[in-house]
């Protein structure tokens, strides 16, 4: 979803503080990035796509796209907005 184009303003004002928070961290899921929170890699798990291959600590952020980076700046500061 938010790997190929940039997240649009309608659909952020209405998702919750956790579909923004899955949104986000659905960019590094598609990377492969095994996440510390279990009930991210729970979710992800879920997902036919996901496949785990990457420590988060580990991951090299250096791999997002530009897109990706400006989704993650997108959601987060969205989800700041909510709390």
């Amino acid at each position: 979803m938010s790997g190929a184009k940039e997240v649009p303003e309608e659909i952020l004002i209405n998702m919750s503080g956790d579909a923004l928070w899955y949104a986000r961290n659905e960019i590094y899921a598609r990377h492969g990035v095994i996440f510390e929170e279990e009930d991210l890699n729970e979710h992800f798990t879920a997902c036919s796509w996901y496949t785990p291959t990457v420590e988060a600590a580990a991951f090299d952020e250096g791999l997002l796209s530009q897109i990706e980076l400006d989704n993650i700046a997108i959601l987060t500061e969205r989800e700041g907005k909510m709390k």
